[in-house]
């Protein structure tokens, strides 16, 4: 455990967590929405900190990330918890809970990453922001020590402006989750707000760090034409026609016994989004094999392609620059 970085004290033993928009007031012993800060002895305490749930190597494709380091392997590593309640919620056994843990010091990151001879670590499963300390801790150690070290978050965003500025200086690269463009949709399924989560997405980017956005499309919720459209149109309009949009299909999990999105209507989203968008993917499912390659935006070439989690440049430059065209293509090689 250690004591968390934003917090203050108001009063009768109670304590504002200052981390996420929710700003949780917690009596003594009392935890927040995340399941993971606690008021003890009137200290807001991250009873994750160094507690380990999973550690694994993945294809960088995995989380997903189709435009940074096609192809290169990602140590993925996670705690438990999270300051969503989504009823869809993927990973619901470790965001949700308090599963088996191990204990695992930030040094022993740093040590088990030289061991394998690592470059990249991404912070994925459950919420990464919930595990705020530690990879702020890290990331501090492991950019002293290896400066072109990657540091990725896959996440969903929902962080106040002071910590997520406070830290996003040691991120490379972010997959974020924008679950709709409807405010009823954060309120009414997931217990959050859309705001926040958007305004993280404009401090990322103007940070330079590498984003690319995931909307699961779970059926009659946020899978019609109007509501990809409106997402579509806020990324190019507010970020850039560049950013990379993954469409996931849903299948019911948790909570939420929804039927599986129906293909037509993924098809049809990809369909919508890539009129507004140079770089748009389908994930989760197996339609068609185009919609998971990159393709230049200017002459069409096919510039990476995908089977599955691998990944094959072909018309590439070590620049990130069509050999067909010449144009510049938003990618990290």
């Amino acid at each position: 455990m250690r004591t968390v970085d934003y917090f203050s004290n108001i009063g009768d033993g109670k304590i504002k967590c200052e981390l996420c928009p929710h700003e949780c007031i917690l009596a003594l012993d009392e935890t927040g929405i995340c399941n993971v800060r606690k008021n003890v002895d009137k200290k807001l305490i991250a009873e994750n900190y160094s507690k380990l749930v999973s550690l694994a190597t993945d294809p960088i494709e995995k989380k997903p990330l189709y435009h940074f380091y096609p192809s290169k392997r990602v140590l993925s590593v996670a705690s438990y918890g999270c300051n969503f309640k989504c009823r869809w919620c993927q990973n619901w056994t470790i965001s949700q809970g308090k599963p088996s843990t191990r204990h695992f010091s930030f040094e022993d990151l740093i040590n088990y990453i030289e061991k394998n001879n690592l470059d990249m670590i991404a912070f994925t499963y459950s919420e990464p922001f919930m595990w705020y300390e530690y990879i702020k801790d890290f990331a501090q150690k492991i950019k002293n020590k290896k400066p072109n070290f990657k540091i990725i978050l896959v996440t969903n965003g929902f962080i106040k402006e002071k910590p997520l500025r406070d830290i996003v200086d040691y991120i490379d690269a972010v997959n974020l989750d924008i679950k709709g463009m409807e405010e009823n949709i954060y309120k009414k399924y997931i217990k959050g707000r859309l705001q926040p989560v958007l305004n993280s997405a404009k401090i990322f980017y103007e940070n330079e760090v590498h984003i690319e956005i995931t909307d699961l499309l779970v059926t009659d919720i946020n899978d019609s034409e109007s509501d990809v459209k409106k997402l579509a149109r806020w990324i190019k309009n507010e970020l850039s026609v560049d950013i990379p949009l993954h469409l996931s299909r849903y299948y019911p999990n948790y909570n939420m016994d929804n039927d599986p999105t129906p293909k037509n209507r993924v098809e049809k989203a990809y369909k919508t989004a890539k009129e507004i968008l140079n770089y748009v993917y389908v994930g989760n499912i197996h339609i068609k094999s185009d919609y998971s390659n990159t393709f230049c935006p200017n002459c069409s070439s096919k510039i990476v392609d995908r089977s599955f989690f691998s990944a094959k440049k072909i018309n590439l430059s070590d620049e990130g620059r069509c050999l067909k065209c010449g144009e510049n293509i938003y990618i990290k090689t």
